[in-house]
């Protein structure tokens, strides 16, 4: 059962929006907070979504512009 996400650090919230996204068995039991999307294995369409989904939880936007394989990549 997922927790209220105020009760949850910044850290775990962003690791449930993975797991959400990422729907992938044994991923909890090796997705930290330093874990790079693309080495989840996971492209880059799913690895936008994550960043969307993310947007949504904390309420933030990232421009266009700033979108890159770099910051896919983390």
């Amino acid at each position: 059962m997922e927790q209220a996400a105020a009760d949850l650090s910044t850290e775990e919230r962003i690791r449930q929006v993975v797991l959400r996204k990422v729907n992938r068995p044994g991923l909890e039991n090796i997705l930290n907070y330093d874990t790079p999307l693309l080495e989840l294995g996971i492209d880059s369409i799913l690895a936008l979504t994550v960043l969307v989904e993310l947007e949504k939880e904390f309420d933030f936007e990232i421009d266009d512009r700033d979108l890159n394989i770099d910051v896919v990549k983390t």
